[in-house]
């Protein structure tokens, strides 16, 4: 880390303060250390400070730093909803504090979610799932060119997205098998609790409550809890309706096996658009495809390759080199991708 004085409009999300920022009178305002979030940023624009002292990361992060930070994270978010389950106010900002250095860097957002898969306890689940959404959320909101503003507003509803699970009784909660029709019904009220616990709690956009409401609606009008079809959704929610079904099928669950990403590719693209929008999927799907060029990975047909070509109108459907010659899976369609393998 180095210590930097900067401008405020040099500012990033996810910097941390070096130093203490005091006003005029000489009050405190922050303390070192504080991470920098859209509300302290506009609050120090209110209060006419221009200049702040910063600390700026060093541009190699280990996997085990990552690791710590998204752990911490997901702690935070089981502490919150805690909280909530025994009818606390929601501190935004503080929820705030706790996503934004995961969002320094926003192609991060992707490095994140490889990482969930290896962070698996089944009881964890919900909190995992918040910081995987929202890093995904974030990081369409970057590929998508939304802006700075769409990027945390992004990550701050994927991250607060079941929050109103917290209202559900634990042995729903944590349940290690399929819900029961009760239970189910238990199950399809959590957005409409995260409505009701954030729609007057202060500081939380109007953006990101729809959004957590929507979470759940599909374009066919076959979703919860209002059946809203196509453009009654906002961008917001058919963002994190995309994320959410993405990382759900790519997680390990106690009662089913994580699919690889490519499986789960198969499974959007079979509910687009009818279920979900077509804009947040292909920008899922093209922007983890590009990133996975290069890398070796295991075919349904027991091969192992390397992906050396991705086609952009067909981006599920890559040409894999292996030793008994290129496998084109667009040419092959019983063949498909079972596993990435690190590295």
């Amino acid at each position: 880390m180095k210590k930097v004085r900067i401008t405020l409009d040099e500012a990033r999300l996810g910097m941390r303060l070096a130093a203490d920022v005091f006003a005029r009178s000489g009050q405190r305002l922050l303390a070192a250390g504080k991470t920098l979030t859209p509300t302290i940023i506009e609050g120090l624009r209110q209060r006419f400070i221009f200049e702040i002292q910063v600390l700026i990361p060093n541009d190699t992060q280990t996997e085990h730093d990552l690791v710590t930070q998204v752990q911490e994270t997901s702690n935070y978010l089981e502490t919150l909803m805690t909280k909530a389950s025994l009818g606390e106010r929601v501190d935004y900002a503080e929820a705030e504090q706790a996503i934004a250095p995961l969002l320094f860097r926003p192609e991060q957002g992707f490095q994140v979610v490889q990482l969930m898969t290896s962070l698996y306890e089944w009881h964890h689940y919900t909190y995992n799932h918040g910081v995987a959404v929202a890093a995904l959320a974030a990081t369409i909101g970057h590929w998508l060119e939304l802006g700075e503003q769409a990027f945390f507003e992004l990550a701050m509803a994927g991250y607060l997205h079941d929050l109103g699970k917290a209202m559900m009784p634990m042995e729903v909660l944590n349940k290690p098998s399929g819900l029961d029709e009760h239970e189910w019904e238990e199950a399809r009220k959590h957005p409409v609790h995260a409505y009701e616990l954030l729609r007057d709690t202060p500081g939380v956009p109007e953006k990101v409550v729809r959004a957590i409401y929507e979470h759940h609606e599909r374009n066919d009008g076959s979703g919860y809890p209002r059946g809203l079809v196509r453009e009654e959704i906002s961008l917001y929610g058919r963002i994190l309706a995309a994320c959410d079904v993405f990382h759900a099928l790519t997680a390990r669950r106690a009662y089913k096996h994580a699919l690889s990403p490519f499986e789960s590719f198969k499974i959007i693209e079979g509910m687009t658009p009818h279920k979900l929008d077509a804009l947040p999927v292909k920008s899922l799907i093209g922007g983890i495809m590009r990133r996975y060029r290069g890398k070796e990975v295991i075919l349904s047909s027991g091969q192992q390759g390397r992906i050396v070509h991705i086609d952009r109108h067909n981006p599920t459907h890559p040409i894999v080199t292996t030793e008994a010659g290129p496998v084109d899976l667009a040419a092959n369609p019983d063949i498909y991708i079972v596993q990435i393998l690190r590295g």
